[in-house]
């Protein structure tokens, strides 16, 4: 119903389904059915939020508040104090939501906005990885469909996300050789003819000293990280990174193993800053994303000390120098 623009009927679905009694009788016709009409969508969440709402229900909810609270201020603008109110509400309605979603399925945020998720469940039990699979296939569209809601809830449950802690036993890296010249990974999936065409000349004078081998599908980045030994560096050119956690996670099994990762190319053009926050948090690093300008970035002497608190990382390249090395963890890329 959201993909038709019945955002009316849509509430009305989600109400009927979340009052209807456990002993009703789907078999008797005389009974009512689905006929809620009309109901106030701007009423409190407790009305619709019952203790077995569906995971879709909630999520379809989450995205009409959004949807309501962007309309109302594109037509009403904020000049009357009453409108305000009526805009405020709605917005923190969207934010318990997005709670009420991750309460019922831990999950699906997670879930939602990877593009690398695993295929579709046979089976599934509620709170699973498998559920949160199942409802981001059919919520998905809607989402999408809604100018820029899909950025929005990006960035809005970034707060969610849970720090990755890397494999057990990570490979070790290569160790540098005086013979054949040691590879290094480039990942540039997003767009690699763009990426090749653009920065050909510094590609040409990299791979005139080491041998560089690029992957231009996740498959091909998957199978190039997960080699033993690691490779020694790997350069990041676009922002695919931001929006596949199993090549994240990937790029960060090798960090924690000793490779340098240098975020290079396309990355910060591509990426959105819900992506980038995302990104960061998942490593375990408390940057934000900072104004976008030409700088010339240097990489920051000795950090190796700065960041044992917050992981196993080596250096990324920064451009917002930290006037103190304690200053170091809140510096912005």
């Amino acid at each position: 119903m959201l993909r038709l623009d019945r955002d009316q009927e849509c509430y009305d679905f989600i109400k009927w389904w979340a009052h209807v009694p456990g002993s009703y009788d789907f078999g008797d016709a005389s009974r009512p059915y689905l006929d809620t009409r009309d109901a106030d969508v701007f009423e409190p969440l407790s009305v619709v939020l019952t203790r077995f709402q569906s995971l879709s229900h909630l999520v379809s909810l989450t995205l009409l508040k959004l949807r309501l609270y962007h309309d109302l201020k594109a037509v009403l603008g904020m000049s009357d104090q009453g409108v305000r109110d009526w805009l405020n509400t709605t917005k923190k309605q969207y934010h318990e939501l997005i709670e009420a979603v991750h309460k019922a399925n831990p999950h699906f945020w997670e879930v939602f906005v990877d593009d690398g998720s695993d295929g579709l469940p046979e089976i599934y039990g509620l709170g699973s990885k498998e559920e949160a699979l199942l409802v981001k296939e059919w919520c998905t569209k809607s989402w999408q469909e809604s100018g820029n809601a899909y950025a929005i809830i990006e960035a809005d449950t970034t707060h969610l996300v849970s720090v990755y802690q890397g494999t057990s036993t990570p490979s070790p890296t290569a160790a540098p050789t005086t013979g054949r010249p040691t590879p290094i990974v480039a990942l540039c999936v997003d767009y690699p003819e763009l990426v090749n065409d653009v920065y050909k000349g510094i590609i040409s004078r990299i791979t005139s000293k080491v041998q560089m081998d690029q992957a231009t599908t996740p498959e091909k980045a998957l199978e190039l990280l997960g080699k033993t030994p690691r490779p020694p560096v790997i350069l990041v050119a676009d922002s695919h990174i931001g929006r596949n956690n199993k090549v994240l996670e990937s790029v960060a099994d090798c960090l924690y193993a000793g490779s340098t990762v240098i975020l290079c190319g396309c990355f910060s053009t591509m990426i959105s800053e819900g992506q980038f926050t995302r990104m960061f948090t998942r490593l375990g690093l408390p940057w934000r994303r900072g104004s976008y300008t030409r700088e010339t970035t240097k990489l920051w002497p000795g950090p190796r000390s700065a960041l044992a608190g917050l992981g196993r990382c080596k250096p990324f390249l920064i451009c917002a120098r930290p006037r103190s090395r304690e200053e170091y963890g809140q510096a912005k890329v």
